[in-house]
C-alpha cells in the first residue's frame, strides 16, 4: 500500500510538474510573442525612418542638382554672350582694317595725278581753318 500511495503522490507530483511547465510555457510563448511584436514594431520604426532618410537624400539630391544646372545653364548663358561679345569686336576690328585699307587704295588712287593732289590739299587745309 505504501508503494501505491508513493506512487500516486509521484504521479501527482509528476501532474503538478507537467501543469507547472505547463505555465511556464504558456508565459514563455507569451514573453515571446510580446518580444516579437515588439520586434517587429522597431523594425517597422527603423524601415520608416529609412524611407524617411532616403526620400531626404534623394529630396535634396535633386535640390543640389537643379541648383547645379541651374548654374551651369548661368555660366553657359554668361560664356555665350562674352564670346559674342568678342566675336563683334573681332568683326568690328576686321571691317576697320578693311575700311581703311580700302580708303587708303581709294585715296592712291584718286591722288596718282599731281594736281588732284593739290586740290585735295587746298581742300584739306580750308576745312581745317574753318574750324
Amino acid at each position: 500500500m505504501n508503494a501505491l500511495k508513493e506512487r500516486e503522490d509521484s504521479i501527482e507530483e509528476s501532474l503538478r510538474a507537467a501543469d507547472k511547465a505547463k505555465e511556464d510555457m504558456k508565459e514563455l510563448k507569451l514573453d515571446n510573442e510580446k518580444l516579437l511584436r515588439e520586434a517587429k514594431d522597431e523594425r517597422d520604426a527603423i524601415l520608416r525612418e529609412a524611407r524617411k532618410i532616403k526620400e531626404k537624400l534623394i529630396e535634396d539630391a535633386k535640390d543640389k542638382a537643379n541648383i547645379e544646372a541651374g548654374n551651369i545653364v548661368e555660366n553657359a548663358k554668361v560664356r555665350i554672350e562674352n564670346e559674342k561679345k568678342a566675336a563683334l569686336v573681332e568683326i568690328k576690328n576686321t571691317i576697320a582694317t578693311y575700311s581703311i585699307e580700302i580708303a587708303e587704295k581709294v585715296l592712291r588712287e584718286e591722288l596718282k595725278d599731281k594736281k588732284k593732289q593739290e586740290d585735295y590739299i587746298r581742300t584739306l587745309l580750308k576745312e581745317t581753318s574753318l574750324n
